[in-house]
């Protein structure tokens, strides 16, 4: 169980990342980054480089939201194909543990609107 966990909490970011409107896309971009953002923020930096750095993750944001929507379709086939391995009982309890995550998860976003959709 520990290894499907492993497998699918993983996966269920990226699905998550990846279906998020694109009101949040700026947001969840950061996320995807690592919050690059936030680390560049004690750096000091001049109006300069922050223009500058701007201007490059303004470019890349379409490649990184492509990627993130491929590899989103990538991991569902595998979440569903690991679903289809599981007996009622086993799906029953992974969407429990889906749902106290989401739970969790609304709780600590500051905006209080954390999704997990429904992908598993």
């Amino acid at each position: 169980m520990r290894t499907l966990m492993a497998v699918v909490v993983p996966a269920v970011g990226v699905l998550v990342y990846a279906a998020m409107p694109a009101a949040a896309e700026q947001g969840s971009a950061e996320r995807a980054g690592g919050g690059l953002a936030a680390r560049l923020q004690d750096l000091d930096l001049t109006d300069e480089q922050e223009a500058k750095i701007t201007n490059i993750r303004k470019e890349h944001r379409p490649k990184v939201q492509k990627a993130a929507r491929e590899l989103a379709v990538v991991v569902k086939e595998e979440v569903d194909k690991v679903r289809g391995v599981l007996t009622p009982k086993q799906r029953t309890k992974l969407e429990a543990a889906k749902d106290k995550r989401q739970e969790l998860r609304v709780k600590a976003w500051p905006s209080g609107s954390g999704t997990w959709g429904s992908w598993i």
